[in-house]
């Protein structure tokens, strides 16, 4: 089952964030990295900061959603500031941590794309 952030329009830029802290007990987060597909395009791209999705897909796609910045705070909570997007596009974020204890999680959020 994955999670659903609230809508954002293709102009605005927003934070977004998972709290790990309800899992992460007894061990902290190391690495976060973002990757992103979409209803419209089905393959995960990586998605690292300050790149848009045409850059994480070399080009094979044309799509402005954009990973601004990610942060984490505490070891615990992994933050993205996403811009772009195309409207009525479905997008799948997925967060993949790496733990101190050398264990993978990973969390898919679903974020809609639509014009205000």
């Amino acid at each position: 089952m994955s999670l659903i952030w609230p809508n954002k329009d293709p102009d605005e830029l927003l934070d977004y964030s998972i709290d790990w802290s309800d899992i992460a007990v007894g061990f902290t987060i190391n690495s976060v990295v973002w990757s992103v597909r979409s209803n419209t395009n089905s393959v995960e791209h990586v998605l690292n900061a300050g790149q848009d999705r045409t850059a994480a897909s070399g080009g094979a796609i044309t799509d402005s959603i954009q990973n601004i910045q990610q942060a984490l705070v505490n070891n615990k909570v992994a933050i993205i500031y996403i811009a772009g997007g195309i409207d009525l596009t479905d997008y799948t974020f997925l967060c993949t941590v790496q733990t101190s204890i050398a264990t993978k999680l990973q969390r898919a959020i679903i974020l809609r794309c639509r014009s205000v």
